[in-house]
Parts: C-alpha cells; structure tokens; sequence
C-alpha cells in the first residue's frame, strides 16, 4: 500500500474541495489532477478537448494520471478517468487508498447547472448524463476501497469521514455514511415541506379556509399506508407517527402565520 490517496467520482461530487479540507486536516500534500493536466500539457482539459478532441484528451489523461500516481499524498481525480480501462488499470494496480465521493444525479445536475468549464457537460442532454453517470458508477464502485455519501453533507463532514476511514478501516462507516445522507435529506424535504405550508398558509388566509381539515389528513394517512402496505419497513404505526408530528408542525405554523398577518 503507498502513501497515496486517490479521490474518484462524478464531476460536481466535489472532489477538489473535499481533497483541499482533507489536505489541511491531515496535513498532506494535495494535487489536483485538471490542474496538474494543464501543467504538462500546457492546456486545459477543456481547451485540449476543444482542439484536440476526446480520444486525445483521454490519452493525455492516461499519461498525467502515470506520470502522478505515485505522488505521497492526496490526488483529486478528473471524473471521467475512469472511463479508459488503462486508467482503470493504473489505479488498481497502484495499491492506492481509493475513495469514492458518491453523490445522487440531482444533487451533481443542481451543482452543475451553470457550470462553464467542464468541457463534455457542454454536449450533453440531461438523458446523456444520467447514461453517463450510470456507466460510470461502476466503475467508480469497482475501484473504491470505501464509498463515502456526500449527498446533503458539508465538505468537511465529508473529509471527517475519510480520516476516520483511514484511521479504522471500520467496514461499518460506508453504511453509516450513507444512513448520514438520507438523514439530511430526509431533513431538506422535511424543510421544503414546510416552504409549501408557508404558501398553503396564504391562500387559506386569503380566502378564509379553516387551518385544521381533518378529512384531508385521515385521507392522506389512509392513502400512505396503502400505498406503502407492502414495505416491511413501514408499519401502519410509524406512518401514523411520522404524519402526526408533520400534521401538527404544519398546523401549528399555518396557524403562527395567519396570527402575524393579522
């Protein structure tokens, strides 16, 4: 095993940002592969697909990946290294620590909606990155020594993750990474919930509805439990549960909203 650490994943995951705080943390050297790329070649990757095309770019890649994988420390990688098989190849073959910053489709399509700089993202239509980012998961997953969400988590919870990964190697933290993940973003739609309540809130000020319909929540928790009958991991209790503190955290800002515009 060397002293390397290779950070893989989907561009927009973060890979630059969470490889500097980890860098910081840890007190190690960090490069950059994209930039490292426009060291030896003396282009950009973008500029260099723009003149050169992709299969050049790819085995510009391959050389800059060799030329870096022995580098003592923290290399953040370009996320399409892994679509060349030699690339592949090479980071297997390395004995580096590998590490896969996973993060869903919507999360990378709100990070790269106004991205200019990523030269494929230019060409692509929304079905071809999702094809894209299916393909390459595989890989990513292939290579990983551990998978760490990002999904919903703060780039320095991020890095936290990867040094006690390192310190441990606790076959556990992946999945604990992940309950991580779904815990915030449980919590954000939890969040966007109550943004739709606040505009809820206004129409029935407006046009004088009762905060309280009762019918419409019986309705709504008869609806769930069907529709969720066949989940082992929801009982009609939890959803009972669940919608209950939803129910009266609703009413009870609905209600605090129609005061304050009184």
């Amino acid at each position: 095993m060397t002293d390397t650490l290779v950070l893989i994943g989907f561009m927009g995951a973060g890979k630059t940002t969470v490889g500097n705080i980890l860098a910081d943390i840890s007190n190690r050297p960090m490069i950059d592969l994209d930039e490292q790329f426009a060291y030896e070649m003396g282009l950009s990757p973008k500029k260099f697909m723009e003149q050169k095309g992709e299969t050049d770019f790819r085995r510009a890649e391959t050389e800059v990946l060799k030329s870096n994988l022995n580098y003592s420390g923290i290399i953040s990688t370009g996320g399409g290294v892994v679509e060349s098989n030699i690339n592949r190849q090479l980071i297997k073959k390395s004995g580096s620590q590998v590490v896969f910053l996973k993060t869903n489709l919507a999360n990378i399509l709100n990070r790269l909606s106004n991205d200019s700089i990523r030269p494929l993202l230019q060409s692509m239509s929304v079905i071809d990155l999702q094809n894209c980012w299916n393909r390459r998961a595989k890989f990513y997953q292939e290579l990983a020594n551990v998978t760490i969400e990002t999904t919903n988590k703060s780039p320095i919870k991020i890095a936290n993750e990867i040094v006690e990964f390192e310190k441990n190697h606790n076959e556990l933290l992946p999945l604990r990474s992940k309950i991580d993940s779904l815990d915030r973003q449980i919590f954000d739609l939890i969040s966007q919930r109550f943004d739709v309540v606040h505009r809820i809130a206004d129409i029935k000020e407006h046009n004088n509805i009762s905060v309280v319909q009762s019918g419409r929540m019986n309705r709504m928790r008869s609806e769930l439990k069907k529709d969720f009958q066949k989940d082992i991991n929801l009982s009609d209790e939890l959803i009972e549960e669940v919608m209950s503190v939803l129910f009266n955290n609703s009413i009870q800002k609905e209600n605090m909203q129609i005061k304050k515009a009184d």
